[in-house]
């Protein structure tokens, strides 16, 4: 009796390899502390770079990653009834060499001001 599968059948049960994506995150209808204190309604653009199995998982853990970030954090106010919104405006899968690292966060206010 063997007990690895892969020595009798010549089949691999080794895990899918996780490749590297940059992806373009934007956040939006988040609550930012304004200049004066006061709560507005604003976004955040960034590029994460990040190690993931497919498309949909490169998204989800560039959302994440830019939730945890401390700008983030520290920038986008907690406990108001406002859902923030994310959505990939852009994926990229990466060769192996390449050794991009992503980018900083980039917040804006959005404003009811006429152009």
């Amino acid at each position: 009796m063997t007990l690895a599968g892969s020595m009798t059948t010549g089949k691999s049960f080794d895990t899918p390899r996780a490749e590297r994506y940059a992806v373009y995150v934007h956040g939006f209808d988040l609550p930012i502390r304004d200049v004066d204190g006061s709560v507005a309604i604003g976004g955040v653009y960034s590029w994460r770079v990040v190690n993931a199995l497919d498309r949909d998982d490169a998204i989800r853990k560039a959302i994440e990653a830019v939730k945890a970030h401390d700008q983030y954090v520290d920038e986008v106010v907690g406990g108001t009834t406002i859902m923030p919104q994310f959505e990939a405006a852009e994926v990229r899968r990466l060769r192996e060499d390449d050794q991009r690292t992503g980018t900083a966060l980039i917040f804006y206010i959005d404003t009811d001001e006429p152009s």
